[in-house]
């Protein structure tokens, strides 16, 4: 019996030691937007302007051959008023076997962050033997590489706000894939994240500080 005991509890020992050996190794494939300016993951605009966006994957060591996401407005408030105009693969490792083309994505209400667009944005590598973050693959292990260019739409009417617009995947479409046919479908360890600022509409902003001027000439009366 005490032999018994021994060896399960050595077995248990073993499997723990496992488990935590392959949490240690596992890498971490992450998405995050880059706008190119001086913090790439904040911004603030004017109602009636657009921001261009560069969606970026990184990941440490797993094998990564395609990506899966959709945007999402947050704020209820401006649900269905932020737009996608246009995706660009242009220099994207993921630009071949899109799931949908860049017209599709974007055509009528197919673009509108209401919350969730309607398609998915993503893509596979156009070759076969790349599989980014594996050795010998195009890209150094934890780089990030472009996945698309994306143009979003701030229009005219859009209250002044912080506003957060999100990657995001579901059950149909989760987040990476994992080597070829068939592929292993696995969930970001991390979503891309943008905060926008919507400053007040010029006609408001010229409204409120001549209501102001006019109570404080009311006040020194």
């Amino acid at each position: 019996m005490r032999k018994f005991w021994r060896w399960a509890f050595l077995i248990c020992v073993f499997c723990t030691l496992a488990g935590w050996g392959d949490r240690s190794a596992r890498a971490d494939v992450t998405m995050a937007f880059d706008d190119s300016s001086g913090d790439p993951l904040a911004g603030t605009f004017a109602p009636n302007t657009n921001i261009t966006l560069l969606v970026k994957l990184t990941s440490t060591l797993e094998s990564v051959s395609g990506v899966n996401y959709r945007l999402q407005v947050v704020e209820a408030a401006v649900s269905g008023k932020f737009k996608l105009t246009t995706r660009s693969l242009t220099n994207a490792i993921f630009g071949f076997n899109s799931a949908n083309t860049d017209a599709a994505v974007v055509a009528g209400s197919a673009g509108l962050l209401d919350p969730i667009t309607d398609l998915n944005l993503g893509a596979v590598v156009s070759d076969s033997g790349i599989n980014i973050g594996q050795a010998g693959g195009p890209v150094a292990a934890g780089v990030g590489y472009l996945v698309a260019t994306l143009t979003i739409n701030i229009p005219t009417g859009t209250g002044p706000g912080v506003y957060h617009i999100q990657t995001v995947s579901d059950a149909t479409d989760v987040g990476y894939d994992q080597g070829f046919f068939p592929f292993k479908e696995v969930p970001f360890d991390q979503q891309a994240t943008y905060t926008v600022t919507v400053t007040p509409e010029p006609a408001s902003a010229i409204l409120f500080f001549g209501l102001a001027a006019m109570t404080l000439r009311r006040r020194a009366r």
